[in-house]
């Protein structure tokens, strides 16, 4: 079994925690992404593609898996 993880942009993140229930836990993440270990480890290939949409966003990210 493998576990992975997933990367938001940074501009998306920081949009996100301005508006509620975020904003009352702080203005931004615990963990940017170039703080966090996984990321610097190439979790920049976990790094989702988003798209905005009328009903908010879609996230996209296309995977290879090596057995």
């Amino acid at each position: 079994m493998r576990t992975g993880q997933l990367f938001f942009p940074a501009r998306l993140t920081e949009a996100v925690y301005v508006e509620r229930p975020y904003s009352a836990h702080g203005t931004s993440p615990d963990t940017s992404n170039p703080q966090d270990a996984v990321f610097r480890s190439g979790g920049s290939k976990g790094m989702l593609t988003i798209e905005k949409r009328s009903s908010g966003y879609a996230a996209t990210i296309t995977m290879g898996v090596h057995a």
